[in-house]
């Protein structure tokens, strides 16, 4: 796993998702389907 910190090439990104509890796990289901299916795919990300 990367270390995160100013001096190398790993690009970090911290997003807030504002949800009612009833919502988070249909919120993380799609986030991991997000990166699963077109995040996975880009050139870079083995």
């Amino acid at each position: 796993m990367p270390t995160v910190a100013k001096d190398n090439s790993v690009c970090a990104q911290i997003d807030i998702f504002p949800v009612e509890p009833e919502q988070q796990q249909s919120l993380v289901d799609s986030l991991v389907d997000y990166v699963e299916t077109v995040l996975k795919q880009q050139p870079g990300a083995d």
